[in-house]
């Protein structure tokens, strides 16, 4: 798994609020939290900033994060953080808590920056090895990543290692390797945490995805679904296989219950654009996601740059503005759905220079996503 995601034009400006007709309407209903959980806060920190509260704190808004993909979780770990947020030297515990936040905001150069400090204070932190090798992973800074995972492989479990490994090894032309790597790990491992568990499943069935193996790459979506544990980036990973099926009943299924995630809401509209007839709500859900994604930029964040631009060509059908979008996505981050997005924004608009630009890209990386690649072999001229 390498990640832990809806504008009108170029120049975006916030979308009008939507005044209820009625005072009794319900706009949202946000999920239960704890209540000694929900009564801390900013302000709580403020007054007696300690650190061992704050990160302890800070870690568990982002679990919810993680597990919700709902960002205002993200924004109260943030907030956590408030105290420490610029300081040159914070504690180290907070510093790895930043790198964390920083590297969902996709400031990724302000978390490798915090990761390294707290490598150079703590060499054997696995949390701080991990995060690297995922960040360079998913930048395409192979080396680095390969660095990162063969320090995590001394300091922490054989599946974490095997999955952090075959995460690079996936997206750099190992994928059989890859997979037999996990299933091994998997199968010599049946009491590894659940969450781990999830992610070395997760992982498998994206890799099954690229190599066509679908009835495998199901199977361990499901496997992953069974653990019974909340986990935003399975429920998109399992609705894009079912979108890729074509079967978007089951994928409008999966993710119906999940609308305050913008990136299961986006496939959750996907699917429905999908269906015959449209569901009643699926231009409100259209709407939804243009307002969300307005909202975003006019705060200046840039971390659904790939949901957007799929948001612009498969809803939206405004090529040019997705093929802009995926452009400057991909400027940060190359995961595999991020060259999909950019290429299929580029065949629609025709442009030739980056429909090269991804095939030197998949030469260069090795990775063999065949969905990519069968996209890239269309656009051959025919042989004489």
């Amino acid at each position: 798994m390498l990640g832990i995601l809806l504008g009108f034009a170029t120049q975006q400006t916030p979308a009008s609020p939507r005044v209820p007709a009625d005072d009794s309407e319900v706009l949202e209903r946000l999920p239960r939290v704890p209540t000694l959980f929900a009564s801390r806060g900013k302000a709580a920190v403020a007054r007696s900033p300690d650190p061992l509260s704050a990160a302890i704190e800070a870690r568990r808004w982002l679990e919810l994060n993680r597990a919700e993909s709902d960002p205002r979780y993200l924004g109260r770990a943030q907030a956590v953080l408030s105290p420490w947020w610029h300081q040159t030297e914070p504690p180290i515990e907070i510093r790895l808590l930043r790198a964390t936040v920083r590297q969902s905001l996709h400031d990724f150069q302000g978390a490798i920056t915090d990761l390294n400090e707290v490598l150079r204070v703590d060499p054997s932190n696995a949390q701080a090895w991990l995060t690297k090798s995922s960040i360079h992973t998913l930048r395409g800074e192979w080396a680095e990543a390969c660095e990162a995972v063969v320090r995590l492989t001394q300091l922490t479990s054989r599946l974490v290692s095997a999955t952090a490994a075959a995460s690079v090894l996936s997206v750099r032309g190992q994928e059989t390797e890859a997979c037999g790597l996990l299933r091994n790990a998997l199968k010599e491992n049946p009491t590894a945490p659940g969450s781990v568990r999830l992610w070395a499943l997760t992982l498998l069935g994206e890799v099954d995805t690229w190599m066509d193996r679908d009835t495998e790459a199901e199977l361990h979506f499901k496997q992953a679904m069974e653990l019974g544990l909340r986990d935003g980036y399975l429920l998109a990973s399992y609705a894009d296989f079912l979108l890729g099926q074509r079967r978007f009943e089951q994928a409008a299924k999966l993710v119906e219950p999940e609308t305050r995630s913008d990136n299961l809401l986006l496939r959750l509209a996907l699917a429905e654009s999908n269906l015959n007839p449209s569901p009643p709500m699926f231009q409100e859900h259209v709407r939804i996601l243009g307002e969300r994604f307005a909202a975003a930029r006019a705060r200046g964040e840039a971390i659904h740059q790939r949901e957007e631009a799929r948001y612009q060509l498969e809803l939206l059908h405004k090529p040019a503005r997705a093929l802009e979008l995926a452009r400057e996505n991909w400027g940060i981050q190359k995961e595999p759905a991020d060259t999909k997005i950019l290429l299929e924004s580029a065949l629609a608009v025709q442009d030739a220079a980056t429909v090269e630009q991804v095939r030197d890209w998949m030469k260069t990386s090795r990775f063999e996503d065949r969905r990519i690649l069968r996209l890239l072999e269309s656009q051959r001229p025919a042989s004489r």
